[in-house]
């Protein structure tokens, strides 16, 4: 099933950004794989993960794509922001410890193995995600993902758990807010997993929010905690900023994960609106994982990434969790990194989700309805497309609610169609993108301005004029001579503004754009059109 993908991410196109702020940063170093379990050389949780990663993406042309970020030890200081010190010292003794110690210590803890060489590789695996985080925080890259191991997100603040030592993530975070001052994170969890260790670590945190997506199996899935429930909403001041949507059944796929992401996790994150974004990217809820028994094709992963790119103007720091199929690893990974690189995610049919999903995605809704504006209505989920945020004409729906009938199964776009009262039990939202990997090739504004009285320059044609905003050229659009269409595929320039509305297009992404790196040619056009400035 992985391989029937292969080919059309291969087809994707990838821009070079190397050299600028809009760069896509990538962290890996061969060291890791020295953290091995040498009692048991079948271990999932193997060296191969990350060569097999690093492969693919040579392989694919995303390496050469991408800016290579110089990997780095992480501190003590550093660990120590989530972690205690008798935590640390234990780990840091295993350097020295024989054999025979090192795995009557490892067996002390749930699911953990250790070599000489593991204290070290853990050091390399959070330094390089932090080596990442503070490359995004000083814009020498935009995004980017650290294939590093050992995986962090079931370490918890006193123990190793669940082939994870340290935490990256976590630490990641705390070090973002405390040297760079980042005030609201958002971490997404779609390891298949519960990564318990960040949730305790920032269960009672307003600035940040954590949600994740994870097969639970009504308690009896790793690591077998009530705390993975969808009643596990928070503490204190974090009451309503942990998200949990646990799956209560293997076979879990797109349509599960997109309906997840469209009903919870977009409405609920616009609103936090985060300044930055982690991804704890596990890929064992990918297609023939051993352990995850899920079905997320690489294509599901690129629609989620894509949808997380909308968020902060893509500024999202992606970090290597579980997975152990070699095959769905390397080729999930790959086509997260070509959306981080700004490519489209692939085309893909209607998908839905299955009614466990359903009831899952409803409960976690009702736990959360009375924190979150957008989930507090009354209405259903009934399917997913595979980007929900899209809409076959260009318009953005958001649907809230619970119902598991697949009678009723339906596209967003036909959704549209119905949009009633919230008397009659149905709620939608239209939204614009907040960003699009395309608004980098956006131009400054002519110096002459904007003048929304001009004609298509090929036509003359001046009753549906768009103006394209990368060479400032004027040409109709659809409903006259489609010259602007035409322009667009012929040049590659796809953001453009209507002369109409005023509103901005964005032709790869197919749909409405608004965002701050627009404004300048809005406000020209606007006092072009109304001899005014914007009102906003």
């Amino acid at each position: 099933m992985v391989e029937e993908v292969v080919s059309r991410l291969d087809d994707l196109a990838v821009d070079d950004r190397r050299g600028s702020r809009w760069a896509t940063g990538l962290v890996y170093d061969e060291l890791m794989t020295r953290h091995e379990n040498t009692l048991n050389p079948w271990h999932p949780e193997t060296p191969e993960r990350i060569r097999r990663i690093w492969q693919a993406l040579e392989e694919s042309g995303c390496v050469r794509q991408c800016t290579r970020l110089p990997i780095r030890r992480a501190s003590t200081e550093e660990i120590a922001l989530q972690h205690q010190a008798f935590h640390i010292e234990d780990m840091k003794a295993t350097a020295k410890m024989s054999e025979a110690k090192l795995q009557q210590l490892g067996d002390k803890y749930d699911s953990v193995y250790l070599n000489k060489f593991s204290y070290d590789c853990a050091l390399l695996s959070l330094g390089g995600t932090l080596a990442l985080t503070q490359a995004v925080l000083d814009n020498e890259v935009l995004n980017g993902m650290a294939v590093v191991r050992p995986p962090g997100h079931h370490a918890e603040q006193h123990c190793c758990a669940g082939f994870c030592l340290f935490n990256n993530i976590a630490i990641a975070a705390k070090w973002a807010k405390e040297n760079r001052g980042v005030k609201k994170i958002l971490i997404v969890d779609w390891d298949v997993h519960h990564g318990n260790g960040i949730q305790h670590m920032f269960e009672s945190d307003p600035t940040v929010l954590y949600f994740s997506t994870h097969r639970y199996d009504y308690g009896r899935f790793y690591p077998g905690s009530p705390d993975a429930n969808y009643d596990q909403i928070g503490k204190r001041k974090g009451t309503g900023f942990n998200i949990n949507v646990p799956w209560n059944t293997a076979q879990m796929g797109d349509g599960d994960y997109l309906a997840a992401f469209s009903h919870i996790l977009m409405p609920v994150a616009r609103e936090f609106s985060p300044d930055l974004v982690f991804v704890s990217c596990g890929f064992d809820a990918a297609v023939e994982d051993p352990l995850g028994r899920c079905c997320v094709t690489p294509d599901g992963y690129a629609h989620m990434m894509h949808q997380l790119m909308s968020l902060t103007n893509g500024r999202v720091v992606v970090m290597l969790e579980g997975g152990y199929n070699l095959s769905s690893i390397s080729q999930s990974a790959v086509a997260c990194v070509k959306i981080l690189l700004g490519n489209n995610p692939p085309k893909m049919d209607p998908v839905f989700p299955c009614p466990s999903a359903l009831e899952s995605i409803r409960n976690a809704m009702d736990a959360h309805a009375p924190y979150w504006k957008g989930l507090n209505v009354r209405g259903s989920v009934t399917s997913a497309t595979a980007d929900p945020d899209v809409s076959e004409d260009g318009a953005g729906a958001v649907a809230s609610g619970g119902s598991s009938d697949d009678s009723k199964k339906t596209t967003i776009a036909e959704l549209l169609k119905n949009i009633t009262s919230d008397d009659d039990a149905t709620l939608y939202a239209i939204q614009p993108l907040a960003w699009c990997p395309h608004l980098p090739e956006v131009a400054p504004v002519p110096r002459q301005g904007i003048n929304v009285k001009d004609p298509c320059t090929v036509c003359g044609d001046v009753i549906e004029n768009w103006i394209c905003l990368r060479c400032y050229k004027v040409m109709c659009s659809r409903y006259a001579n489609e010259h602007m269409i035409k322009h667009s595929s012929d040049e590659d320039h796809h953001v453009v503004l209507s002369f109409s509305d005023l509103s901005v297009w964005c032709y790869a992404c197919d749909n409405y754009v608004d965002n701050e790196m627009i404004r300048a040619a809005k406000q020209s056009a606007h006092q072009s059109k109304f001899g005014e400035e914007m009102p906003f």
